[in-house]
């Protein structure tokens, strides 16, 4: 442990929402520390499935976001409402508890519905 806690590498959770199909979305969570979680956030934002992702402290709290190669497939302005909305999520709230209570590794099959996309007439 570093001196008044400088130095202390502490857990994040990350949470990437990876893009399986128009309708289908799926949520990874991975437990990462220090260099880990930087380089786990370097690696999302560049994954070719990326639609976003968002780092969260252990409490819970929004620490960092961003976007992926992906999000052009969900349309205008239906990533930021996705990134703004999944906090709240049931699922990802599920997600992070898991991560929370000591889990390295999560996936879940997201749903959410998409303003942008088109639906096909009955």
């Amino acid at each position: 442990m570093g001196f008044l806690g400088f130095g202390k590498k502490v857990d994040n959770n990350l949470v990437v929402v990876t893009y399986e199909g128009p309708n289908r979305l799926r949520l990874n969570g991975n437990r990462k520390k220090g260099r880990e979680a930087a380089s786990a956030k370097k690696g999302a934002a560049v994954h070719e499935r990326t639609v976003c992702w968002i780092e969260f402290s252990q409490g819970g709290m929004r620490l960092d976001q961003g976007t992926g190669p992906a999000a052009e497939k969900l349309g205008p302005g239906a990533v930021e409402k996705l990134l703004r909305e999944l906090p709240l999520n049931p699922i990802c709230k599920g997600m992070l508890r898991e991560l929370e209570q000591g889990q390295d590794r999560s996936a879940r099959i997201f749903t959410w519905e998409n303003p942008n996309q088109t639906r096909k007439p009955i």
